[in-house]
């Protein structure tokens, strides 16, 4: 498969940085660390080296472009156009990523990644463009587009129609899912995937860098909705900033232990959030309380009376 790989860039005139030993150590990486798929592995190694030359996508790989539509992503490394509008840009404080955010057009929303290496032109919010030569991206079932070195941005003289996706949740936040809290993502240039364990879906073994997130489920009494809270929702949401995060976890020795308070203060709690769908899962953008916990508060209330109630003719009975 290297030796396949390699012959391929030397035909279309490519000068590799990559040695054909280095590429089947990639190739190997994935298929016998992390079981991908021969094809699938070739095809994450060919879009890997063409982004450090000079070939173009399209004509490298045959063919032209398939046109995209952000709502209807199905599949991984799928080179295509898009038009589309910026519904969102998200703040990043990764040094390798330029640009994340939210883009939409007529059959919906997907997250898009800009990374810092590939140098492209700021994306504006409210604004519209075509995209060339992006790349789609899947993690844990879900897809999203990436701009790399390839992409060109072409700015569209009017806006681009985009699929009403905003929704009002209501409901009691009924489980939260690992990894949530203070998790660590790859520090490498072009991921950001949860390191586990100290290892890196694609990269292997990594330091990571702190993040926050709430992954969790709410019941509306009908449908029970998938939502995701980005590190600013997940502080609105539990009241704990990151430094807080951090030091309830190094004072127990344990991520986990970040998780497992956000589960106490929230699991059984009603809230309204305003989320924008994406697959199976809705980014939420604003949330807030809602009015029945009120009932709840006065329920562990008077919990709380009966017990030192209790605790008090216990005591009483005892002398």
């Amino acid at each position: 498969m290297a030796a396949e790989i390699s012959e391929q860039f030397e035909d279309a005139g490519a000068n590799l940085m990559h040695s054909e030993r280095e590429i089947a150590e990639m190739l190997a990486t994935l298929v016998d660390g992390y079981q991908v798929q021969r094809n699938e592995a070739l095809s994450s190694v060919q879009h890997r080296l063409l982004e450090n030359t000079d070939l173009d996508a399209t004509s490298f790989f045959g063919g032209s472009n398939t046109s995209l539509d952000a709502g209807e992503l199905d599949d991984s490394n799928v080179w295509g156009d898009m038009e589309i509008q910026v519904l969102q840009l998200w703040d990043v404080d990764h040094e390798a990523i330029a640009q994340k955010g939210l883009i939409g057009d007529h059959s919906g929303t997907t997250m898009f990644t800009a990374f810092t290496s590939s140098d492209l032109p700021r994306l504006e919010e409210g604004a519209s463009y075509r995209l060339t030569n992006v790349v789609t991206d899947e993690y844990e079932g879900e897809y999203s587009v990436k701009l790399n070195s390839k992409t060109g941005i072409e700015p569209l003289g009017e806006d681009v129609e985009v699929a009403e996706t905003v929704t009002t949740l209501e409901g009691a936040l009924v489980a939260i899912q690992s990894p949530s809290g203070l998790i660590k993502r790859c520090p490498e240039d072009d991921c950001s995937r949860v390191v586990g364990s100290g290892s890196c879906p694609d990269h292997g073994d990594v330091a990571g860098e702190f993040d926050m997130r709430l992954k969790a489920v709410l019941d509306d009494g009908e449908d029970a909705h998938r939502v995701l809270f980005d590190q600013e929702a997940t502080e609105a949401i539990t009241g704990i900033s990151m430094g807080e995060a951090k030091q309830q976890a190094m004072d127990a020795l344990d991520t986990s232990v970040v998780e497992d308070r956000m589960r106490d203060l929230l699991v059984g709690r009603y809230y309204r959030a305003e989320a924008r769908q994406t697959g199976s899962w809705y980014l939420v953008d604003e949330v807030e309380a809602f009015h029945e916990n009120a009932d709840v508060a006065a329920l562990r209330a008077e919990a709380s009376s009966l017990a030192e109630q209790l605790g008090s003719e216990m005591a009483d009975a005892a002398a």
